[in-house]
């Protein structure tokens, strides 16, 4: 039930599997990502866990309004000062930007002010995955775009199913996720401009 609210490159480590580590096999403990880093001989590590949070807490110490992460990384929720909020899904998120980054070299809003940078994790979409790295699949970019959705509800319900889509795509399978249908995307490019939307209709009546 914990939600670590800072994951980004920085937190991944890859380091070399201690055999007094090792995950026992057959306990249930072993996970996706401990197999195939065994498989090279490493040990995936997610550090840092000073501002983690515990989702089944009654009371959270975490003031609304404060801001807590890396905003390059953090999801939308996050960035909004929300608190309650705050769940696995921002984590998916946090995951879907480091993916965006291995791909194409850059995470989806690089190189801006604070405040411009916090305005586009809330209301701008990151530039499409295959704009910036053309060799990219559309399986794969859908995959980054679903975890990266704006609304934590479209997001992937858990890591774990985030996860199986990267395998199935690495395995040359069909992926669950699916791309946003263009009615969605109309709908939800009004609900975002209304001001201007109302204003043209306005004018042309």
């Amino acid at each position: 039930n914990l939600v670590h609210r800072d994951i980004k490159p920085a937190n991944v480590l890859l380091a070399p599997q201690p055999s007094a580590a090792a995950p026992v096999r057959g306990s249930g403990r072993e996970s996706d990502a401990d197999r195939v880093a065994d498989e090279r001989g490493l040990h995936v590590l997610l550090v840092d866990f000073g501002i983690a949070c515990d989702v089944g807490a009654e009371t959270r110490l975490t003031r609304t309004g404060t801001i807590l992460g890396t905003p390059q990384y953090m999801s939308p929720e996050q960035a909004d000062g929300d608190p309650r909020a705050v769940g696995p899904a921002s984590d998916t998120y946090s995951l879907g930007t480091v993916l965006y980054e291995m791909l194409c070299g850059e995470p989806p809003f690089p190189t801006m002010a604070p405040m411009q940078l916090l305005w586009s994790v809330l209301h701008a979409d990151p530039p499409p995955l295959r704009r910036r790295f053309p060799g990219v699949s559309h399986d794969v970019e859908t995959i980054v775009a679903k975890a990266m959705e704006k609304d934590p509800r479209r997001r992937y319900a858990s890591a774990a199913e985030f996860a199986d889509d990267i395998e199935r795509t690495l395995a040359g399978e069909a992926i669950r996720a699916r791309p946003p249908s263009l009615r969605w995307r109309v709908r939800r490019t009004l609900r975002r401009h209304r001001v201007p939307v109302a204003a043209g209709a306005t004018l042309l009546a």
